[in-house]
């Protein structure tokens, strides 16, 4: 894979790697060392259960927010959905003083025993997207099916965390996909690779995190499940969206404010 310095020195042959952040509307003191990255939650209803200030610092992109909860602060960025959003929000960070980024939204399940509501903290992610074969020297076509993974230190930071707390979480390995309607004709394909759930975005970001040198971790959500006929659209129970909800608002960000509390010993 490239270097940040080699991503650098490409970015300034051609423009100017200081100004990257500038991209999202906001300066450069503004970025704080955890961001979370969002594809498309908005932190007015992500943080609605606990008491924080929420700021809108620019709606450029399409928009980033500064969360204040404990006289403590960090930034939520939301890029839209998919691997080239997430990835290219990452790269415009990748020179500024953020150090962790923390990436939460939903996925989908393909297994019969993954369920709506379950809490996803996945250590491996299988590529089915492109933007990842532009993180290496050469345009790299074999970067198809490449597994990548989360940073050890923060991954097992979290994980600790719900385990000294007693929530059940899963860790299973995921399927990043480029398209949601085009994905159902590979559903036997994707489960022959391991894979039980297929989400957007965390491929990429594990990818791109690599090459920016910052740690990441991604947390997820089931939201629904295809083997059970349950969808976005219909099938899903009013018992379903209740486990959902609880996860999505409740453990997600109360998991967010404890990595935001104990940041300096990470």
């Amino acid at each position: 894979m490239i270097t940040k310095e080699q991503l650098r020195e490409s970015i300034d042959k051609y423009g100017d790697s200081s100004k990257l952040v500038n991209r999202l509307g906001i300066a450069e003191e503004e970025v704080t060392e955890i961001v979370v990255l969002a594809p498309w939650w908005h932190p007015n209803k992500l943080y609605n259960n606990y008491n924080c200030k929420i700021e809108l610092l620019s709606d450029e992109f399409p928009d980033v927010h500064r969360i204040t909860y404990n006289n403590k602060s960090f930034l939520h960025i939301r890029s839209y959905v998919g691997a080239t959003n997430v990835g290219e929000t990452v790269l415009l960070l990748s020179f500024a003083k953020c150090k962790r980024i923390i990436f939460v939204g939903s996925v989908g399940s393909i297994s019969n025993d993954v369920n709506i509501g379950d809490l996803i903290i996945p250590s491996t992610s299988v590529s089915g997207e492109a933007f990842s074969c532009y993180m290496y020297e050469t345009i790299n076509k074999d970067s198809l099916h490449k597994e990548y993974h989360p940073t050890n230190k923060l991954y097992d930071t979290t994980t600790n965390y719900l385990k000294n707390e007693n929530i059940v979480y899963k860790d299973i390995k995921v399927y990043s996909v480029d398209t949601i309607a085009g994905q159902f004709a590979h559903i036997d394909e994707i489960l022959d690779l391991g894979c039980k759930a297929i989400e957007m975005e965390t491929s990429a970001l594990f990818s791109v995190c690599l090459v920016a040198e910052k740690e990441c971790v991604a947390l997820l959500v089931v939201s629904d499940n295809t083997v059970h006929n349950k969808s976005l659209i219909s099938g899903r129970t009013d018992e379903d969206m209740e486990k959902y909800h609880k996860t999505r608002y409740d453990i997600i960000p109360m998991i967010i404010f404890s990595l935001l509390e104990n940041n300096n010993e990470i």
